[in-house]
């Protein structure tokens, strides 16, 4: 009986979310928090127009226009607002800039604290279920592994690609990080079909979500430097295992976690 009563108690335990204490950005949008580990998340996506010192974020709903461009941009999925829960896609430029797009005391996460997430959860194969609304209005199905144990309360919001395009809907979603070279920004994202956290960088011209963490950003600029890693598997957009295809955008998975899309033209 004594084992029993241990038993369920941890059970519940590792399924209890400590809400933060919320927050509120410069446009006065409020946002629900939520405590993972030694961190303070948002839980929902970023919906402000402007910078945190008051400057505007240009929304830019032309696709053209919006894989011109070389400087940050918001615009809502489709051009259509749906503000709740996901928020407005920002470009790279957006995520890296030294404004801060976050409320004052918050900041876009690095790679480093996305991968702080990644382990507290249980790691990369996991984390992702656990960050994941288990919701039908807002993944599509399988959903795999979607339980929101986190209190993350992830939403496939889609991403608006280089050229100006829409996509993915309910079917992955993707937040930005603030690690960037000159050309790409690191990013974390969530699919519908497996239970990962998958990590890489994308080109800045994409439009993704964004989530704040609460605290002081790491000083100075943080630039993505290659390390030795090895190819695991490449899976397509959808998430599905496949093997190399010239002309096809895929994502390659490595053994360090992180993540890649490379297209190979032919």
């Amino acid at each position: 009986m004594k084992t029993l009563t241990l038993l369920l108690l941890i059970s519940t335990y590792a399924f209890c979310q400590t809400p933060g204490a919320g927050v509120t950005d410069i446009d006065g949008n409020y946002y629900p928090t939520v405590i993972i580990g030694t961190q303070e998340w948002m839980a929902t996506n970023l919906r402000t127009t402007k910078y945190a010192n008051g400057n505007p974020i240009p929304n830019v709903t032309d696709g053209t226009t919006w894989s011109t461009l070389t400087t940050g941009a918001w615009c809502y999925y489709n051009n259509i607002q749906n503000i709740y829960p996901y928020g407005k896609l920002y470009n790279g430029w957006v995520a890296s800039d030294s404004r801060n797009v976050c409320p004052a005391g918050w900041h876009v996460p690095s790679d480093n604290e996305f991968m702080v997430l990644s382990d507290f959860l249980g790691g990369f194969s996991v984390a992702g279920g656990k960050m994941k609304i288990n919701d039908s209005q807002y993944w599509y199905s399988p959903n795999t592994g979607a339980t929101n144990e986190s209190g993350f309360s992830g939403v496939a919001g889609g991403t608006r690609g280089s050229t100006g395009q829409f996509g993915y809907l309910n079917l992955a979603g993707l937040w930005w990080g603030s690690t960037a070279d000159n050309f790409s920004v690191f990013h974390a994202s969530l699919s519908c079909s497996n239970a990962n956290l998958n990590l890489g960088s994308w080109n800045k011209k994409e439009g993704l979500s964004i989530r704040c963490l609460k605290g002081a950003a790491p000083v100075g600029l943080i630039e993505l430097k290659p390390e030795h890693k090895e190819l695991v598997k490449i899976i397509d957009l959808m998430g599905r295992e496949t093997t190399f295809k010239a002309n096809e955008v895929q994502i390659y998975m490595y053994s360090d976690g992180s993540t890649e899309k490379v297209c190979v033209m032919e």
